[in-house]
């Protein structure tokens, strides 16, 4: 598997597994100096439940993924994310945190949903300006209605993606919101990917990593590398290979076989990716990210196989299962005191999605690691967590995240939440998902109800205490749900959505797809 390579300054993007190469920091504990800044990677995974990883249950197939969490890198137990997939993306590009981005993104398809705001610039664009070759790999849905919109446009040399929110993994077809029709969703740089569909979906992009890695360390080996791999498993539809369903007891309902399938189709992929930067030498100067970009499905409507145990929800709402998500950092880059430990007791505070932005970006050796356009658009707010990941502190700088703020339409919504220190204050039915599962979650095909009662009068949690949110000290604290709630509202105040524009008009889109069988910008 060999496709075509961009040779060109930086302009692209291409995996949501942040590697970091070790070079900018001479006098970081750790990575040896050296003069050139670190390759980043981040590996995305699409709705990845808490507990369908080996590092949290021993009955998943992961040896690769725990690899990294437990031996080369540590776990992050405590990094948010939205509640669902499209926002989470916007956040990491933008440093922003979603209600501050593009919070209304659907969670279905992509017609439906607007770019990132123009105005801002991304992170592969302030990798770019710091010297990084830069590529993106799998789902973008952060706009495509305009090539400005794609990844390259927004500051990748290269890609290969699914513009949209969810496709077949074998064959790469979809269909958009209000139209019958399906197309392949499938883009390369700057054209439709002809000819390169009908791969399974995490052997498609991973493979085309794994070539990125290896033609960047022949072609550009003194200049740092910067992957976003944003894989499309495990979302739905639920769909594996027989090879990796067959790691599972042909006791369980079948669908559980199937998301747990793919996990392990993903390890296998992440596994392949790895072994390619070790292989090229890069992986002693690379920082890797791995995470989720929300809670796994359980209870959103269709396939919802995931398992969240023991946090209350998965996608879909504000609680820790929906929006807590696992993650690990790893790479040869990462100080050999910190591999092997869980980066939880005694951290204070926690990490957002968004304070990636500001920590890449500080790798990097870039002199600017803000963006602040004016105009109405809300500065960056992300963190350099560097000084935490590498053992120079315990201390995250980030005790407080806005996690939703959605008060508009639809009619009768008032689904909010926000975490201060060890407090969480969340408000809202959150979409009547509120429920906690057990360990061998599904286990029928009878599915619950989604009529949780959720916390349409406020719920207050002690998360340190009670990270499974089961006790609500609304009565008991008074004083401190009363005070979180006043400064929900006033930061929900400061909602920023960016704009449509002209966006989802699906049946021009789909005008424009009809004569090649093919999804591409239209405007």
């Amino acid at each position: 598997f060999q496709l075509p390579h961009s040779d060109e300054e930086p302009e692209g993007c291409r995996i949501m597994l942040f590697v970091l190469t070790a070079a900018v920091l001479a006098a970081s504990v750790g990575g040896a100096a050296t003069s050139t800044p670190p390759h980043l990677i981040y590996l995305l995974a699409d709705d990845y439940g808490w507990y369908n990883v080996g590092f949290h249950s021993p009955e998943a197939h992961t040896p690769n993924i725990d690899h990294l969490a437990q031996v080369e890198g540590f776990e992050l137990t405590h990094l948010y994310a939205y509640r669902f997939c499209s926002p989470t993306r916007s956040s990491l590009m933008s440093g922003r945190l979603p209600y501050h981005v593009n919070q209304d993104n659907s969670a279905t398809w992509g017609w439906t949903l607007p770019s990132i705001d123009i105005r801002m610039k991304t992170l592969p664009q302030k990798l770019q300006e710091a010297g990084y070759y830069t590529v993106q790999a799998g789902k973008w849905h952060c706009g495509l209605a305009k090539q400005e919109f794609t990844p390259v446009g927004r500051g990748f040399n290269e890609s290969l993606t699914m513009l949209m929110g969810a496709e077949d993994h074998n064959t790469q077809r979809n269909g958009a919101s209000n139209v019958s029709t399906t197309h392949v969703d499938l883009w390369h740089t700057d054209k439709p990917a002809f000819g390169l569909n009908g791969t399974y979906s995490a052997n498609l992009f991973g493979n085309y990593a794994v070539d990125a890695i290896q033609q960047h360390a022949s072609l550009r080996p003194t200049i740092p590398l910067f992957m976003y791999l944003a894989f499309t498993v495990t979302h739905e539809p639920e769909e594996a290979p027989d090879q990796y369903v067959d790691l599972y007891p042909p006791g369980w309902i079948n669908d559980r076989r199937l998301y747990m399938g793919m996990a392990s189709a993903l390890d296998d992929a992440v596994g392949n990716v790895t072994f390619a930067l070790k292989s090229t030498g890069m992986w002693a100067s690379t920082l890797l990210v791995f995470s989720s970009d929300n809670g796994g499905p359980s209870l959103v409507g269709g396939p919802s196989n995931a398992n969240n145990y023991p946090l209350r929800g998965g996608k879909g709402n504000a609680f820790e299962g929906g929006t807590r998500v696992l993650g690990c950092v790893s790479g040869g880059f990462l100080p050999a005191v910190q591999r092997g430990r869980k980066l939880a007791v005694p951290m204070s505070g926690h990490i957002a999605v968004a304070d990636f932005y500001a920590t890449f970006c500080g790798l990097s050796g870039h002199t600017n690691c803000t963006d602040a356009p004016g105009g109405g658009v809300p500065p960056t707010e992300s963190y350099d967590m560097w000084p935490l990941f590498s053992g120079q502190t315990d201390a995250s700088p980030r005790t407080e995240t806005v996690l939703e703020f959605r008060t508009a339409p639809p009619a009768g919504l008032n689904d909010a939440a926000i975490v201060q220190g060890d407090w969480k204050y969340v408000q809202g039915r959150q979409s009547g998902t509120g429920w906690w599962w057990g360990p061998q979650y599904p286990n029928s095909t009878v599915k619950v109800l989604p009529d949780a009662p959720g916390c349409p009068n406020g719920c207050l949690f002690n998360i340190s205490a009670d990270m499974t949110e089961h006790n609500d000290l609304s009565s008991a604290f008074p004083e401190i749900k009363d005070k979180l709630k006043a400064r929900l509202n006033a930061l929900g105040a400061t909602t920023f959505q960016s704009d449509a524009a002209g966006t989802l008009d699906s049946h021009s889109a789909n005008a424009a797809a009809i004569g090649d069988d093919w999804w591409k910008p239209w405007l």
